[in-house]
């Protein structure tokens, strides 16, 4: 491994409730297993803007998607001889996909079809899987007690009406469901929590009822798995992009997972209640823990992206 330090250019670093944020989080934990120095821009602050005079010294750059698409262009035309690693905004900026030394990341094989379907890149794109850090000490599943559903909607980029209005009729019958059998139930909404209490609620759950929509980096659904908690995935499989309206086939509610040993799928309510006395009567038969240790711990991506700027 040849690349001794990376420059990382992440704005939002401290938001607690910011996926990127917690995407370099977990990425700098990985570095640093791995005795990768690194310099990391933060925030806005002048304090920290002033790192920027390091970057003459730093042949690799990573950017995460909150950073604004103008700082990107201006930096990678300037610095045509440095690499950089962009991780996506789903809806890419036309000048950055134009550019030879930035290469764009993508969290799934689906996402990185749709980007090559729907875009002209230039820009070289790659696959590469958000690091989920380690957790111990947690209970047998079959030991807790709660339920937990995960709700995700997003309004105002990409999802249409159609396929809104549809998770919102499973949600509530799901919860009518729960309800009418006296099943407490935690409700955590995309967006609208900290990652602490996010992992903490999972400690507690035998089973996350996952009502998402277009899945790319699928972030809640491998810290459930990372906590061995089964999931209800509620599926669906084809659908348009708003922004494009380009045909897409999601294929599994896991992107890039193939077998379905860690969760159950349903597409119905009817699905939802067969699968949910599944999930109940065959707990110690999910072992999910394993499989994320071995394929997204911090030092794992880290590996993988410093392949990937030594690729190209």
């Amino acid at each position: 491994m040849e690349i001794k330090k990376i420059f990382i250019i992440a704005w939002d670093f401290e938001n607690e409730v910011s996926w990127p944020a917690s995407w370099v989080k977990n990425l700098v934990s990985g570095l640093e297993r791995l005795w990768i120095k690194y310099t990391a821009l933060k925030s806005y602050k002048l304090s920290e803007l002033l790192k920027l005079m390091k970057i003459f010294s730093y042949k690799y750059i990573y950017m995460n998607g909150i950073v604004n698409y103008k700082i990107i262009y201006f930096l990678a035309k300037i610095f045509f001889g440095k690499k950089f690693i962009i991780w996506p905004n789903f809806l890419p900026n036309k000048n950055i996909i134009s550019l030879q030394n930035c290469l764009y990341l993508s969290p799934c094989e689906w996402h990185k079809k749709y980007l090559q379907d729907a875009y002209n890149f230039d820009s070289p794109i790659e696959v590469l899987k958000f690091p989920i850090p380690y957790f111990d000490s947690i209970d047998v599943v079959w030991e807790r007690k709660d339920i937990t559903i995960y709700f995700k909607n997003l309004t105002k980029t990409n999802e249409t009406e159609e396929t809104i209005e549809r998770k919102n009729v499973i949600l509530s019958q799901i919860r009518k469901f729960l309800e009418e059998k006296n099943i407490k139930y935690n409700f955590i909404e995309y967006g609208s929590y900290k990652y602490d209490d996010w992992i903490n609620t999972l400690k507690k759950s035998k089973i996350a009822i996952m009502i998402t929509g277009t899945e790319t980096q699928c972030i809640a659904k491998y810290e459930a798995m990372s906590l061995n908690v089964p999931m209800l995935n509620y599926k669906q499989s084809i659908r348009k992009w708003k922004e494009t309206w380009v045909l897409i086939n999601y294929g599994s509610s896991l992107p890039d997972i193939e077998k379905k040993i860690y969760w159950k799928d349903f597409e119905n309510f009817e699905d939802f209640k067969k699968n949910y006395n599944y999930l109940l009567e065959n707990l110690k038969k999910f072992h999910s823990k394993k499989y994320v240790e071995d394929n997204f711990l911090p030092h794992i991506i880290a590996k993988k992206l410093v392949n990937l700027f030594e690729k190209f």
